[in-house]
């Protein structure tokens, strides 16, 4: 449909007028509607607008850029871009093309850094209309593929096209840029996925190198600068996007949801084989290259830190990415992985100076680490627990056995001062992190220790000294997982796990800043030692320049401030102690060597570091327990009960000539506590704390654990044959500090319901210290 109405004039005084000219686009927006692309007034409109839109790229001292926006001018734009209704699609060839170019540019520099006129213009349809003009391009342009070569190749489009679109964007980055109410509108409109979808058209990363000239060569160098400027400004748009407002103290926003996966995939292939053996002789020379490289890793780094967030930050985006490993030929996550094993430097960068390649390298490095990072979160989803482990595979599926190949394949490097950011151990680290991940189930954990995997010596490989500490933290926290399977803690322990942690000093000092992993480590040895005499052993072997696990363990506790390290590192003691006093694994091992070794731990670092543990876990029954059972243990060896006494009054002694007020205690009905003869004994909180379990106040100490403390009051009132005269003083003021609540609980009146009968413990007590 086309219009009678005649074109208005534009005269020259006009031009240099910068309010002539929007008036006269306000008059030409109404004079226009209706008018087919071909219209002669498009090229009226194109004139007047480029005038106009090249006085607006400048500030002007009064304001001019305020005044226009509180006319017509705003209105005429959004009406102008909007263009002729009933026409929709991509504007055709024709004399609108240049016109629209011109209004877009009017738009983008009226808004530029001016809060005002965006309010302006956000309260007309300028944004939607820009927004469903880069849409009509969409069916246009088609995503590169790796399952197609001839994808990579750039879709054609006019250059007139190109610079629609790139302008396009410019006037949604102008209006938006660090302006909160924009960003918000255009996130509702789903902007991100638009601009996405159409700069991975537009610019295929390493498209340039793929293209096959169907145009003259200057033309071609030409699109692609104008290629390059449109991704350049719908990156620095959507990266806007993602920040928070301004006065919100919320971190960067994800603008993409699972939607966006199969476009952020689309630019990785361009950095892996095979690749064009030829590139356009256009692209020869490396000062004509320099940019469009330079743009290729603006894409890649773009896509890899988005799909990174998406894989941290959204879980939907995580159970996409597995449930796609269901089917490797067209996964999203086989994407990934043969991304993370494929990227190389393309043969043409070689060609470049070696400072650039080194800078574009790095990149490299670093997309890849960010893809690393999504397999480990995808891998840690719990809902792909079960998709990612092909139980039907003998070998754990596709994915298994990729990560085990990227662990199998890496070798330690001879010096131990390498560059940790290059890179080198990504794989490794990640199919270590993958594994564990995986490994929260029983079934896995047997699976990986036993044929036809037997992957724990390959682990054992990376204990090493030398081996960077964060690939170790990866392989010890798989251990951990692997060893809590009890079926497994034979076969670990045999394939000497222990012996190589011994001898990797994880547990020294210097390694402190790596807490995560020395309490990794630790959790390794609890497990293994947990009913297991041999490994038990194990932890008590030295090796020629190193000190047993356990003396290590017990060294960090005693260093620690904190509590996770100190408890579970004196649990693994707690284990060992269990293990040879108590468990029928003992037959395993020889009368000989379990009596060698229980007196081994028959020791005041031993009973100290059980004391604290009690005293400090009153919050904590399990822990009680375990330290009460095992004191218990080591107070019944000979020798035991002064080591353990040692550790109860093990403290700078204080006199006192009362029980401790840390253990004094008052019932009803009891009589106060009687003087006893002045004595060097210190307060306990040891002690004090197995009087609380005792009294049981608050009703929150289970009789079970009641009737251990019993026990090993009663192990502490035997007789020492020979005792020291400390130790019989420490024994008295034992004695003084737990006879009343022994006496109270003895003679509970209250029935119990429980099959522990603490009274009668609690008798047995009282008896042995008669």
């Amino acid at each position: 449909m086309s219009s009678n109405a005649p074109a208005l004039k534009l005269n020259t005084s006009m031009e240099s007028d910068p309010k002539a000219l929007a008036t006269y686009l306000d008059e030409m927006n109404k004079s226009v509607a209706g008018a087919l692309d071909e219209d002669p007034r498009w090229t009226k409109v194109a004139k007047a607008a480029k005038s106009l839109a090249d006085t607006l790229r400048h500030k002007t001292q009064d304001d001019l850029h305020g005044k226009l926006g509180k006319g017509s001018l705003p209105k005429a734009i959004a009406g102008l871009v909007k263009g002729t209704p009933g026409v929709s699609g991509v504007p055709s060839r024709s004399l609108r093309v240049p016109a629209l170019v011109e209004v877009l540019r009017v738009g983008a520099n009226l808004t530029a850094d001016h809060d005002d006129n965006r309010e302006v213009l956000l309260a007309t349809d300028y944004v939607e209309s820009v927004l469903g003009l880069l849409e009509s391009y969409l069916p246009w342009i088609r995503v590169p593929s790796e399952a197609d070569p001839q994808s990579m190749q750039a879709q054609p489009l006019l250059l007139d096209d190109i610079r629609v679109i790139k302008t396009a964007v410019g006037a949604l980055l102008n209006i938006s840029a660090e302006f909160d109410p924009a960003r918000e509108k255009l996130r509702k409109l789903g902007a991100p996925l638009v601009i996405l979808r159409m700069v991975i058209g537009i610019y295929p990363a390493g498209g340039w190198a793929a293209t096959s000239a169907s145009t003259s060569i200057p033309d071609l160098k030409e699109e692609w600068v104008w290629r390059s400027g449109v991704s350049n400004w719908a990156w620095r748009a959507l990266d806007d996007w993602r920040e928070p407002s301004e006065d919100s103290d919320e971190e960067a926003k994800s603008i993409f949801d699972a939607a966006s996966i199969r476009y952020l995939l689309s630019p990785l292939p361009f950095v892996t084989a095979p690749f064009q053996e030829k590139i356009p002789e256009v692209f020869k020379e490396a000062s004509v290259r320099q940019p469009l490289v330079e743009a290729d890793l603006e894409v890649l780094e773009q896509v890899c830190m988005s799909l990174e967030s998406l894989a941290l930050d959204l879980p939907e985006v995580r159970t996409l990415l597995g449930r796609s490993a269901a089917s490797p030929e067209m996964s999203y996550l086989a994407e990934i992985i043969h991304f993370v094993e494929q990227i190389q430097a393309p043969p043409y960068w070689f060609e470049h100076p070696e400072k650039d390649r080194k800078r574009w390298e790095k990149t490299l490095i670093f997309c890849k680490a960010a893809a690393v990072k999504a397999i480990i979160a995808v891998s840690g989803e719990d809902a792909n627990l079960e998709v990612l482990w092909d139980e039907k595979k003998e070998n754990g599926g596709w994915l298994v056995t990729a990560m085990l190949r990227w662990i199998k394949s890496y070798k330690p490097r001879s010096k131990m001062n390498v560059n940790e950011d290059d890179g080198y151990d990504d794989m490794a680290i990640c199919g270590t992190l993958a594994l564990g991940n995986l490994a929260r189930k029983e079934a896995h954990c047997l699976a990986l220790a036993a044929p036809p995997l037997s992957f724990t010596p390959n682990l054992i490989m990376l204990l090493d000294r030398k081996t960077d500490i964060r690939l170790k933290h990866g392989v010890i926290g798989l251990l951990k997982n692997m060893a809590q399977a009890p079926g497994n803690r034979s076969v670990i322990g045999d394939a000497g796990t222990l012996e190589a942690l011994a001898a990797s000093r994880i547990w020294d000092q210097k390694w402190d800043i790596a807490e995560t992993v020395q309490l990794s480590a630790i959790g390794v040895c609890k497990h293994l030692a947990q009913s297991n005499a041999p490994n038990s052993l194990k932890l008590l072997q030295a090796g020629t320049d190193h000190n047993s696990c356990l003396e290590q363990i017990l060294g960090l506790v005693k260093r620690s401030d904190t509590i996770a390290v100190k408890s579970e590192g004196t649990r693994v003691l707690v284990n060992v102690i269990k293990s040879l006093c108590q468990t029928s694994d003992t037959s395993k091992i020889s009368e000989q060597e379990r009596k060698s070794a229980v007196d081994r731990l028959v020791n005041a670092r031993s009973t100290t570091a059980l004391g604290e543990l009690i005293s400090r876990s009153q919050k904590y029954p399990v822990l009680l327990n375990e330290g009460i059972v095992a004191m218990t243990l080591l107070a019944t060896q000979p020798h035991g009960v002064p080591q353990v006494l040692s550790a109860f009054f093990s403290s700078s002694p204080s006199t006192s000539t009362t029980t401790p007020t840390s253990t004094t205690f008052s019932l009803p009905g009891s009589a106060p506590t009687s003087p006893t003869a002045p004595v060097l004994i210190p307060d306990s909180p040891t002690v004090a704390t197995l009087v609380t379990i005792l009294i049981n106040k608050d009703s929150k100490y289970q009789p079970e654990l009641r009737a251990n403390v019993c026990s090993l009051l009663a192990a502490m009132g035997r007789r020492i044959p020979g005792a020291a005269e400390e130790d019989t003083k420490r024994q008295e003021v034992l004695k003084n500090q737990t006879k009343e609540a022994l006496t109270v609980v003895a003679n509970d009146t209250e029935a119990s319901t429980s099959k522990v009968d603490v009274k009668k413990t609690a008798a047995t007590a009282l008896q042995t210290w008669r």
